[in-house]
């Protein structure tokens, strides 16, 4: 494992309690909108990266079939009893589902992914969902990586981050939108959101000189 991922891993470990009290009461309504109304009733959802559990829980209560992962095992403890299933504790490359999930939620998780692997983990999503299947996923704003307090981010802005999540990855972009945090000691953050919907991957072909 790569030296970033596990200080990543490291922090969310040490401070799982104080992660989960500053997250779990979020108000993410105005997000969940846009996500759902791209669902199909009782559609299945994966929920990747689901740290305190708080979005399981949300869709669990909608009437949404819910799977749920996370990285850190102190998370996944948590998050476990809070929505009243199992939180399977895997990374993001150890995924391997196929055709299954109607959507896929990765609400602030694929940041902690560096530009070198992410094209991986999306084909890896790419492969999780169905067919017109939905994806949403969002990054704080910018377009730069760096470390902080030990974890690991990777920031987009509009252009860039329809570079790794577009045709050419298999997804159409249905919506892309910035909104502020929504805890209230971090109002001044940014982040970027993408609701995107799983095509028939673009190939891009070569025609020979004369062809």
């Amino acid at each position: 494992m790569k030296e970033h991922k596990k200080e990543t891993l490291k922090y969310y470990e040490a401070n799982a309690a104080a992660f989960v009290e500053g997250t779990v009461n979020s108000d993410m309504s105005h997000i969940y909108e846009r996500f759902e109304a791209m669902l199909p009733e009782g559609a299945k959802v994966l929920d990747l990266g689901c740290g305190s559990g708080r979005d399981a829980k949300h869709f669990i209560e909608k009437g949404y079939k819910v799977e749920a992962v996370d990285g850190s095992q102190k998370l996944c403890d948590f998050a476990s009893e809070y929505i009243g299933q199992e939180v399977k504790c895997m990374l993001f490359e150890d995924i391997n589902y196929d055709d299954e999930f109607d959507g896929i939620w990765a609400c602030a998780s694929l940041l902690h992914v560096n530009k070198e692997e992410l094209p991986g983990i999306i084909q890896k999503v790419y492969d999780a969902i169905k067919l017109g299947g939905i994806l949403f996923t969002c990054f704080k704003y910018g377009n730069h990586e760096y470390t902080k307090d030990g974890r690991f981010f990777n920031n987009y802005d509009e252009e860039s981050v329809c570079e790794i999540i577009g045709p050419e990855t298999g997804f159409e972009v249905i919506d892309i939108f910035i909104s502020g945090d929504v805890r209230e000691d971090r109002k001044d953050e940014r982040w970027v959101n993408i609701v995107a919907q799983k095509i028939i991957r673009y190939e891009r072909v070569h025609i020979k000189d004369g062809i």
